[in-house]
């Protein structure tokens, strides 16, 4: 059993969707996914699923928890238990999508301090791929709020090494359309413009690459009331004076 969390959460059985009923349903879920392993009490549970809990609200998540129960039964190692306090969710770690994400990272990173760069090319693609969108998206409890931010700065770093890794396999002008929809996206992250402007010079489009630099350059000091990093105005250096390094960087 899949448990997805990297978009709408869903669960999967053998690649089909597990039903799961409502709303408060996949809330619940989401909370007990985020502490899975650890026991969640009633009242944080109560307190997640509602800003203003109703009279009936501990006989609502009893009954959710019930459905919840129902549907992972033959979970193949999933198993919602009673705790005293509330309730546990014994998770395989690599059942969820999110900790396959962090864990790809992981390995990727580790591939490419050892100079294994194609390597970490493969594992940072493979991790980007497991996202189906916003994380958790559309459950917007206050724990499940914290962890997508969390999740989503995770991805887009690892988006940020991905097209680095990409850039230096040579990849150049077929990199110009994704990054430029994802510095329009994020235009505030260095990287990315860095990346862009690459792409854009070995392009042959140094206009350009030193356009999107000066658009970076005026909403920073419009939005934040900072000059772009010291990376960022290194490369611009480059190739603004058409500096070989920046053809090979």
């Amino acid at each position: 059993m899949d448990f997805l969390v990297l978009g709408p959460v869903e669960v999967h059985e053998s690649g089909v969707p597990v039903r799961l009923r409502g709303m408060r349903r996949r809330r619940l879920l989401a909370v007990l996914l985020l502490n899975a392993g650890h026991a969640v009490s009633m009242d944080v549970l109560v307190d997640e699923l509602w800003q203003d809990p109703p009279a009936s609200a501990r006989h609502q998540v009893h009954n959710a928890i019930r459905d919840l129960r129902a549907a992972l039964a033959g979970s193949g190692g999933a198993g919602l238990i009673t705790v005293d306090v509330g309730y546990r969710l014994d998770v395989p770690a690599g059942a969820v999508d999110a900790h396959r994400f962090t864990e790809g990272v992981r390995a990727a990173r580790a591939a490419r301090r050892e100079g294994r760069d194609a390597e970490a090319l493969r594992l940072l693609q493979a991790a980007a791929d497991l996202w189906r969108g916003d994380a958790f998206a559309g459950i917007d409890c206050p724990m499940v709020t914290a962890a997508a931010a969390g999740l989503e700065e995770q991805r887009l770093t690892a988006v940020e090494e991905l097209m680095e890794l990409r850039l230096a396999a040579g990849e150049t002008g077929s990199l110009v359309a994704e990054l430029s929809a994802l510095t329009a996206r994020h235009p505030l992250r260095d990287a990315l413009r860095g990346s862009l402007m690459l792409a854009l010079y070995r392009s042959g489009r140094q206009a350009d690459a030193l356009a999107v630099y000066d658009e970076g350059r005026r909403l920073l000091a419009d939005e934040l009331g900072l000059e772009p990093g010291p990376r960022l105005r290194h490369l611009h250096a480059e190739i603004l004076a058409d500096a070989p390094r920046a053809q090979r960087r």
